[in-house]
């Protein structure tokens, strides 16, 4: 964001250094201006005026296109909701369109309050990079800065640099595209160093020593369905029966079973296999289970109404190995029983095949528990060594310092709720706080870079979009051009705002 104004009494002194520190209270808002860097950023901006040129032509380019594509992707969006809510009216099959990309935080809910400070610094990095791109390709070009304002808006840090409009009125339109795409540019490029910088960090991780050790919970939201069983400092050891090794494990594990629901899930096909009891309650089964390891299991024969079992306890369907896939839906509900799951995962895994003699091969043991699961959930167990509990870390793979937390639920939820970092050695805790600021400054560089290229007025899309129709003043006069630009932002801002509100109608619901 930048603001344009006029010349101080009718020229501006670009190598006034002065120190001017004015502030202003009004309500929640409160900002400080000052001129102390205009010396330096003129300096820069002009010395290296050839190389910055050509830097923010790039921009030029990357600022137009991203405003097509997100004007466009919105656009898409409500058009996909409207059309899932006439659909879900009419009674039709249901269209899911997935375009949000940009999400309500609120630090206590949806974000834990000790990622805080990395949001903040995130903000200050990303609004730092976005008013330098501004104050560079401004000295580039000639025009003077007045000043440049550090601001405090409901306890929301932000920047904006001040250009005398003077100059800017006398610019050609390429030149000024290249100051008003500055900001968006340097957003991508601090994102693009971002992700760099990650990558980097996965490489140089083996040569640390830190493969082949349990992960360490760094952050857990407050609304996490594991809020309460897990806490910063507990190591995962596996998750779904699969070992993890590296923080990104956490989420391919996840993503791989919302994608694979056809192996884990069935819920279309011959492998829609759903249990109907009392009350009309369907379930389906899944074909990923264990051996029954153990007789002493606690079995429970009468099934409650609903399916509902008491608490630790879940139905699971008894399937014999020897018998085909998928059984007899008549004699199916026999098979059904509530057990302790906690007791079940500690059994060997086994899953079912289709169309073979043998569904299933159980050592020891003739038959596989499958857990019964409403549409849409999934059965993970979730292996975990507690920090808290006495002497765990001074004794190395004693399995009474891990536990198996039991989830059924929406794993998209579980997966976004909990991040993970390396060993909780000092190194490892330096690792995880730069992985977790460089990856809310990502966030919030992205979010900048979207935000200031939609056609919103008062943000810098409005002056890209102006001087991009002035490239066209040959035959666009310029009543034509102010028209224009009035009704795009009219219809831009006003998309925007209902993106927003239906953002925060969904954080909510």
């Amino acid at each position: 964001m930048f603001r344009a104004r006029r010349g101080r009494h009718g020229r501006f002194r670009p190598w006034n250094c002065s120190f001017s520190l004015s502030s202003l209270f009004s309500h929640l808002f409160m900002s400080w201006e000052t001129e102390v860097f205009n010396e330096v950023v003129f300096h820069w901006g002009s010395r290296y005026a050839r190389f910055l040129k050509v830097w923010f032509t790039f921009g030029v380019g990357f600022g137009l296109l991203l405003m097509v594509v997100e004007f466009s992707l919105m656009l898409l969006w409500i058009a996909g909701l409207v059309i899932n809510t006439w659909t879900q009216k009419t009674g039709m099959e249901s269209v899911y369109v997935s375009g949000q990309v940009l999400t309500i935080v609120i630090p206590g809910v949806n974000m834990p309050w000790n990622n805080l400070p990395y949001m903040v610094l995130g903000i200050i990095i990303a609004v730092g990079f976005h008013e330098l791109g501004h104050a560079l390709a401004a000295a580039s070009e000639g025009v003077p800065i007045e000043h440049v304002a550090v601001f405090l808006a409901c306890l929301v840090p932000g920047a904006l640099v001040a250009l005398n409009q003077e100059s800017l009125q006398v610019l050609s339109p390429i030149r000024s595209l290249r100051i008003y795409c500055a900001g968006i540019w340097h957003n991508a490029a601090c994102c693009a160093a971002c992700f760099l910088s990650l990558l980097f960090f996965q490489s140089i991780i083996p040569s640390l020593g830190m493969v082949n050790k349990p992960l360490m919970v760094s952050t857990i939201n407050e609304d996490s369905p594991l809020a309460g069983y897990l806490e910063p400092g507990d190591s995962i050891i596996s998750a779904g029966g699969i070992k993890l090794q590296k923080p990104k494990d956490w989420f391919e594990v996840f993503q791989n079973m919302s994608k694979e629901g056809l192996t884990y899930y069935h819920q279309t096909g011959n492998a829609n296999i759903s249990m109907q009891a009392s009350h009309n309650v369907t379930r389906d089964i899944s074909m990923q289970g264990f051996c029954v390891c153990s007789k002493s299991f606690q079995i429970h024969s009468e099934i409650l109404p609903g399916l509902l079992c008491p608490n630790e306890s879940l139905p699971f369907y008894e399937h014999l190995c020897t018998s085909s896939w998928p059984p007899n839906m008549n004699s199916a509900a026999q098979y059904i029983y509530c057990m302790r799951a906690v007791s079940v995962v500690e059994c060997p895994p086994c899953s079912i095949k289709e169309g073979a003699n043998q569904s299933c091969e159980c050592s020891g043991s003739n038959a596989c528990l499958l857990p019964l699961l409403d549409h849409g959930e999934a059965f993970v167990n979730v292996k975990v060594q507690k920090q808290n509990l006495k002497n765990c870390h001074m004794v190395k793979n004693d399995s009474v310092c891990e536990q198996n937390i039991i989830f059924v639920g929406d794993v998209e939820v579980l997966m976004r709720s909990v991040q993970l970092t390396y060993v909780s050695s000092p190194l490892g805790k330096l690792l995880g706080c730069l992985v977790n600021l460089l990856m809310y400054t990502f966030s919030v560089s992205a979010a900048m870079a979207l935000l200031n290229s939609s056609l919103v007025f008062h943000l810098d899309g409005e002056h890209i979009f102006q001087s991009g129709l002035g490239l066209m003043k040959s035959w666009l006069p310029l009543r034509r051009r102010q028209r224009i630009t009035h009704i795009s932002m009219t219809i831009g801002t006003t998309l925007t705002v209902i993106s927003l509100m239906i953002s925060f109608v969904q954080f909510l619901i």
